[in-house]
């Protein structure tokens, strides 16, 4: 009797676990895969300016932010396609990241050393 009652429990909880996996992938499913207009841009190094390429053409503006290996923010310059260079040539010797960022949100990431 209690075989009987630990395989109809055990039975009953493959069932529901089944179900609610059925259930998450079907609303895992329904949602839209976003897309990183970023994915093109590159950024390039030379005679003290950082420059960037493959920008997506943008409504809103999108900023180059310039951050020191501690995360503190040591620049911030908006950038558009015409105008997407940025001087770096006061910036002391070390390891820096330069993020594109719109709308609030950091789309690209370089690693800029100097």
């Amino acid at each position: 009797m209690k075989q009987v009652i630990i395989t109809v429990a055990l039975m009953a909880a493959f069932s529901v676990a089944n179900a609610q996996t059925a259930t998450s992938t079907k609303q895992y499913a329904k949602k839209e895969a976003s897309v990183n207009e970023f994915n093109g841009a590159t950024m390039n190094v030379a005679n003290g300016f950082i420059s960037f390429s493959g920008l997506p053409e943008m409504q809103k503006g999108t900023w180059a932010v310039i951050t020191d290996a501690n995360g503190e923010e040591i620049k911030q310059v908006r950038i558009t396609q015409t105008e997407n260079s940025v001087d770096v040539k006061k910036l002391k010797k070390g390891m820096y990241f330069v993020s594109l960022v719109y709308k609030s949100v950091s789309k690209k990431a370089f690693v800029l050393n100097i």
